[in-house]
Protein backbone atom coordinates (compact mmCIF):
# COMPACT_ATOMS: atom_id res chain seq x y z
CA UNK A 1 0.00 0.00 0.00
CA UNK A 2 1.40 3.50 -0.56
CA UNK A 3 0.44 6.28 1.27
CA UNK A 4 -0.21 9.20 -0.27
CA UNK A 5 2.20 12.22 1.12
CA UNK A 6 0.75 14.77 -1.30
CA UNK A 7 -1.44 16.46 0.62
CA UNK A 8 -3.57 19.71 0.40
CA UNK A 9 -1.33 22.11 2.46
CA UNK A 10 -3.30 23.84 4.98
CA UNK A 11 -3.15 23.27 8.13
CA UNK A 12 -7.19 22.70 8.88
CA UNK A 13 -7.03 19.29 10.55
CA UNK A 14 -8.87 16.51 8.30
CA UNK A 15 -9.54 13.21 9.86
CA UNK A 16 -9.39 10.07 8.14
CA UNK A 17 -12.93 7.85 8.14
CA UNK A 18 -11.93 4.90 9.38
CA UNK A 19 -13.51 1.45 7.88
CA UNK A 20 -15.44 -0.60 9.86
CA UNK A 21 -14.20 -3.46 8.18
CA UNK A 22 -11.08 -2.50 8.08
CA UNK A 23 -9.56 -4.75 10.50
CA UNK A 24 -10.61 -8.75 11.40
CA UNK A 25 -9.63 -9.32 14.87
CA UNK A 26 -9.73 -13.21 14.19
CA UNK A 27 -6.94 -15.30 14.95
CA UNK A 28 -4.89 -12.01 16.13
CA UNK A 29 -3.83 -14.54 18.96
CA UNK A 30 -4.34 -17.75 19.93
CA UNK A 31 -4.72 -19.05 23.53
CA UNK A 32 -3.51 -22.55 24.77
CA UNK A 33 -4.27 -23.12 28.04
CA UNK A 34 -2.43 -26.31 28.37
CA UNK A 35 0.68 -25.40 27.49
CA UNK A 36 0.33 -22.00 29.23
CA UNK A 37 1.10 -19.75 25.49
CA UNK A 38 -0.48 -17.14 23.70
CA UNK A 39 0.55 -16.63 20.29
CA UNK A 40 0.01 -15.14 16.96
CA UNK A 41 -0.66 -16.61 14.08
CA UNK A 42 2.99 -15.73 13.00
CA UNK A 43 4.18 -17.82 16.23
CA UNK A 44 5.24 -14.86 18.18
CA UNK A 45 4.42 -15.48 22.05
CA UNK A 46 2.70 -12.93 23.68
CA UNK A 47 1.70 -12.12 27.44
CA UNK A 48 -0.83 -10.32 29.05
CA UNK A 49 0.27 -7.86 31.73
CA UNK A 50 -1.66 -5.33 33.14
CA UNK A 51 -0.49 -1.06 31.82
CA UNK A 52 0.42 -0.41 34.48
CA UNK A 53 3.03 -2.98 35.24
CA UNK A 54 4.19 -1.89 31.97
CA UNK A 55 3.97 1.48 32.45
CA UNK A 56 6.48 1.35 35.32
CA UNK A 57 9.49 0.12 33.46
CA UNK A 58 12.13 2.26 31.66
CA UNK A 59 12.21 2.68 27.59
CA UNK A 60 15.37 1.22 26.15
CA UNK A 61 16.93 1.17 22.64
CA UNK A 62 16.13 -2.71 22.42
CA UNK A 63 12.77 -1.97 23.35
CA UNK A 64 12.09 0.47 20.68
CA UNK A 65 13.90 -1.70 18.04
CA UNK A 66 11.86 -4.51 18.80
CA UNK A 67 8.69 -1.72 18.74
CA UNK A 68 9.58 -0.98 15.65
CA UNK A 69 10.13 -4.69 14.40
CA UNK A 70 6.82 -5.40 15.77
CA UNK A 71 5.18 -2.92 13.80
CA UNK A 72 6.81 -4.38 10.33
CA UNK A 73 4.94 -7.34 11.28
CA UNK A 74 2.03 -6.47 11.75
CA UNK A 75 1.41 -4.22 8.54
CA UNK A 76 3.12 -6.83 6.17
CA UNK A 77 -1.02 -8.13 5.68
CA UNK A 78 -1.92 -4.76 4.66
CA UNK A 79 1.56 -3.59 2.63
CA UNK A 80 0.79 -6.26 0.24
CA UNK A 81 -2.27 -5.11 -0.75
CA UNK A 82 -1.68 -2.62 -3.25
CA UNK A 83 -5.42 -1.29 -3.60
CA UNK A 84 -5.78 -0.72 0.06
CA UNK A 85 -6.56 3.26 0.82
CA UNK A 86 -6.32 5.62 3.75
CA UNK A 87 -9.28 4.57 5.78
CA UNK A 88 -8.18 1.17 5.23
CA UNK A 89 -4.86 1.42 6.91
CA UNK A 90 -6.44 3.93 9.62
CA UNK A 91 -8.89 1.29 10.32
CA UNK A 92 -6.40 -1.28 10.10
CA UNK A 93 -3.67 0.42 12.69
CA UNK A 94 -6.42 1.78 14.85
CA UNK A 95 -8.15 -2.45 15.40
CA UNK A 96 -3.98 -3.41 16.12
CA UNK A 97 -3.73 -0.86 18.94
CA UNK A 98 -7.05 -1.68 20.29
CA UNK A 99 -6.49 -5.54 20.73
CA UNK A 100 -3.21 -4.33 22.71
CA UNK A 101 -5.12 -2.60 25.22
CA UNK A 102 -3.17 0.94 23.96
CA UNK A 103 -6.05 2.70 23.35
CA UNK A 104 -8.24 4.75 20.42
CA UNK A 105 -6.76 5.95 17.62
CA UNK A 106 -7.79 8.56 15.12
CA UNK A 107 -5.89 9.52 11.90
CA UNK A 108 -5.62 13.32 11.14
CA UNK A 109 -4.32 14.95 8.18
CA UNK A 110 -2.90 18.78 9.00
CA UNK A 111 -1.46 20.12 5.45
CA UNK A 112 1.53 17.82 4.76
CA UNK A 113 1.67 16.75 8.32
CA UNK A 114 0.53 12.98 9.26
CA UNK A 115 -0.88 12.94 13.07
CA UNK A 116 -2.10 9.75 15.31
CA UNK A 117 -4.39 11.02 17.93
CA UNK A 118 -4.38 8.30 20.87
CA UNK A 119 -6.70 8.38 23.42
CA UNK A 120 -5.88 6.14 26.26
CA UNK A 121 -8.01 6.78 29.42
CA UNK A 122 -6.38 3.10 30.94
CA UNK A 123 -2.89 4.25 31.47
CA UNK A 124 -0.86 7.71 31.09
CA UNK A 125 1.05 7.45 27.85
CA UNK A 126 4.44 7.82 29.57
CA UNK A 127 7.98 6.54 29.43
CA UNK A 128 8.26 2.88 27.96
CA UNK A 129 4.22 3.23 26.64
CA UNK A 130 4.95 6.20 24.71
CA UNK A 131 7.88 4.38 23.24
CA UNK A 132 6.52 1.67 22.58
CA UNK A 133 3.08 3.83 20.40
CA UNK A 134 6.26 5.28 18.79
CA UNK A 135 8.41 2.32 17.81
CA UNK A 136 5.62 0.16 16.31
CA UNK A 137 3.37 3.36 14.75
CA UNK A 138 7.34 3.67 12.97
CA UNK A 139 7.20 0.31 12.03
CA UNK A 140 3.99 -0.22 10.61
CA UNK A 141 4.13 3.46 8.29
CA UNK A 142 7.78 1.84 7.21
CA UNK A 143 6.81 -1.31 6.17
CA UNK A 144 3.82 0.46 4.06
CA UNK A 145 5.72 2.75 2.43
CA UNK A 146 9.46 1.06 2.21
CA UNK A 147 11.37 3.91 0.19
CA UNK A 148 10.19 6.55 2.81
CA UNK A 149 12.05 6.69 6.23
CA UNK A 150 9.21 7.44 8.74
CA UNK A 151 9.99 8.05 12.49
CA UNK A 152 7.35 8.78 14.91
CA UNK A 153 7.59 11.26 17.75
CA UNK A 154 4.95 12.19 20.58
CA UNK A 155 4.65 16.02 20.26
CA UNK A 156 1.78 16.67 22.84
CA UNK A 157 -0.32 15.19 26.01
CA UNK A 158 -3.17 15.69 27.96
CA UNK A 159 -4.56 13.48 30.49
CA UNK A 160 -5.75 10.60 28.74
CA UNK A 161 -4.98 12.15 24.76
CA UNK A 162 -1.24 12.28 23.10
CA UNK A 163 -0.82 13.61 20.33
CA UNK A 164 1.69 11.92 17.63
CA UNK A 165 3.90 13.16 14.44
CA UNK A 166 5.14 10.91 11.57
CA UNK A 167 7.57 12.28 9.40
CA UNK A 168 11.11 11.75 8.04
CA UNK A 169 13.92 12.03 10.56
CA UNK A 170 14.50 15.69 9.74
CA UNK A 171 11.17 16.84 9.69
CA UNK A 172 10.99 15.11 13.39
CA UNK A 173 14.09 16.84 14.17
CA UNK A 174 12.73 20.15 13.56
CA UNK A 175 9.18 19.83 15.21
CA UNK A 176 10.83 18.65 17.57
CA UNK A 177 13.51 21.54 18.61
CA UNK A 178 10.69 23.91 18.00
CA UNK A 179 8.27 22.40 19.95
CA UNK A 180 11.20 21.97 22.84
CA UNK A 181 12.41 25.80 22.22
CA UNK A 182 8.68 26.50 23.36
CA UNK A 183 6.41 26.48 20.03
CA UNK A 184 3.04 25.56 20.90
CA UNK A 185 3.25 21.88 19.02
CA UNK A 186 0.18 23.26 16.22
CA UNK A 187 2.24 26.08 15.47
CA UNK A 188 5.07 24.32 15.07
CA UNK A 189 3.07 21.51 12.70
CA UNK A 190 2.17 25.24 10.80
CA UNK A 191 5.67 26.49 10.34
CA UNK A 192 6.73 22.88 9.20
CA UNK A 193 3.72 22.88 6.69
CA UNK A 194 4.92 26.57 5.48
CA UNK A 195 8.39 25.87 5.29
CA UNK A 196 8.11 22.31 3.26
CA UNK A 197 5.50 24.20 0.54
CA UNK A 198 8.41 27.10 0.54
CA UNK A 199 10.81 24.18 -0.96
Amino acid sequence: MAIDRDMPSRCDPERVPMSDTAFDATGFAGFDLSAGTIRTPQGHGLSLLPLDILASLAPTPALRRTAVEWGRQQAESLAHNADAQMNAFAGDLRGRLALMGLGRMEVEIRGHALLFRLAAPDAPMTGILRSLVEGFLSGYLQSLKRDAAFEVISIEQSDNETLFFAGNPSACSNLQSWIDGGSAPMAAIERLNREGAER
